[in-house]
């Protein structure tokens, strides 16, 4: 596994990622791609943002910020 920062090609394959861990425990939301391309714009747009995405086989399997 590889830890890096995030680019922008990153983002769609991040949503995807953020509505699937958030349709299970505890949060149970089904969250629109709208909705998620809206709270990461949030997120991103804040003073400081740091994004690590976690990479398999060149795939993109996590994130944090």
């Amino acid at each position: 596994m590889k830890i890096r920062e995030y680019y922008l090609d990153d983002v769609s394959k991040i949503e995807l990622i953020y509505q699937q861990a958030f349709r299970g425990f505890p949060w149970f939301e089904n969250l629109s791609i709208k909705e998620v391309s809206h709270r990461w714009k949030i997120q991103s747009s804040k003073l400081g943002f740091r994004c690590l995405v976690a990479e398999i086989d060149g795939q993109v399997v996590g994130a944090t910020w």
